[in-house]
């Protein structure tokens, strides 16, 4: 099997176990049911999986990474859980072919890896609702075609990244709810595909561009 879809279907208790025993697995959504305790390590060494999505469940504990060996993973959402912890592995931002990374609306914390802004196929970022703490990665929007970042209400302080619309196909800056300074980067204001741009209760400073 390569695929397993079970999104709404009332599941349930624990991450179901026998998932780990389907090593051609590309794709596997579990959202919108009512699992509970840690996504299992073993998740991140199905090989072959390029798409994990777990968001709208009850999930807690941290993302614990071993044996990584997920590298194609293109699409990671476990959002809408509210209570994962811990911290971004660092080996999301080794995963070249990774286009949507969601985190938001849990409990994560610390520092958002800088690799993450270096990422080759990133498009969306969405981190909002978390206590993140830190800066936004510098060079995000720089080295793929980025389109959104959501990072409202964490803990993050430092510039806005002045590439976020390098490639031109920017649409989407929210970041409310932090502690960011500076000013607007010009580069942003001058982004013609830029359709949204909430940056209130911050720490802004400077003329608008």
């Amino acid at each position: 099997m390569t695929s397993l879809w079970a999104t709404q279907c009332k599941l349930i208790g624990d991450f179901p176990r026998f998932v780990a025993d389907m090593p051609e697995l590309e794709v596997l959504d579990l959202s919108i049911n009512t699992l509970t305790g840690s996504i299992p390590p073993w998740v991140w060494s199905l090989k072959k999986l390029q798409s994990f999505t777990a968001y709208k469940n009850n999930l807690t504990g941290d993302l614990v990474v071993n044996d990584f060996a997920a590298m194609g993973l293109t699409n990671i959402d476990v959002s809408d859980n509210y209570k994962l912890t811990g911290v971004i592995p660092e080996v999301f931002g080794h995963l070249e072919n990774l286009t949507r990374l969601a985190l938001f609306r849990n409990n994560f914390s610390g520092e958002i890896p800088a690799s993450i802004g270096w990422l080759p196929s990133l498009s969306v970022l969405t981190l909002f609702s978390n206590r993140f703490t830190g800066i936004l990665p510098p060079e995000l929007g720089k080295h793929s075609t980025f389109t959104r970042l959501g990072a409202d209400d964490n803990e993050l302080i430092g510039t806005i990244p002045e590439g976020l619309c390098a490639r031109g196909q920017f649409t989407t800056l929210t970041a409310e709810g932090n502690h960011l300074n500076g000013s607007i980067p010009e580069a942003l204001a001058n982004c013609t595909s830029l359709h949204r741009l909430q940056l209130n209760n911050n720490q802004l400073s400077g003329e608008l561009p």
